[in-house]
């Protein structure tokens, strides 16, 4: 018995040593804050002759059976391709529903037509080689404006090679 107490004594000891059961550490929480909402474009002025150039670049195509200028924004490709052949002049890009044109000389409003993709609503508007609402494109001063309901107005800066699709209809 000499030696059981000392043993107990000494298993208590370390018993008592023993360490704590580990605490489950979870990392802290990061909530990422909430994305920032697109600031709204300005309002545009009263006179479209007032607006801003559409971010985009004009860029000239020309092969054997067209010859074609789009203009590339970071949203859309608006076109302007002569179909030789028939004599007419394709502007491509447009949803569906009416589009107004304005030219420093004479402003339009057409309904499209035409569905050239059928996973996408692509519009076209056909316009004859000699509609005078083309030369009013080609030498409008400064800018021409396509516009649609429910869309911000692209407003174009005049481009030579508009023109040269055009005389390219005409032969």
């Amino acid at each position: 018995m000499r030696y059981v107490i000392p043993l107990v004594l000494s298993l208590a000891i370390l018993a008592g040593c023993a360490a704590p059961p580990a605490r489950e550490v979870r990392p802290p929480v990061v909530v990422a804050p909430p994305p920032r909402p697109t600031p709204a474009p300005p309002p545009l002025a009263s006179d479209w002759n007032d607006w801003p150039f559409t971010p985009g670049d004009w860029r000239y195509v020309q092969r054997p059976e067209m010859s074609q200028v789009q203009f590339d924004t970071d949203a859309d490709v608006l076109s302007f391709s002569c179909e030789r052949a028939a004599r007419r002049v394709v502007l491509t890009g447009i949803l569906p529903g009416p589009v107004t044109i304005r030219t420093t000389t004479m402003t339009r409003t057409i309904a499209p037509a035409g569905n050239f993709k059928s996973d996408l609503p692509v519009m076209s508007i056909t316009f004859a080689a000699n509609d005078p609402l083309l030369d009013a494109i080609a030498f409008s001063r400064g800018r021409f404006v396509v516009e649609q309901a429910g869309r911000r107005p692209v407003v174009l800066p005049p481009q030579a090679e508009i023109g040269r699709v055009i005389e390219d209809c005409r032969g």
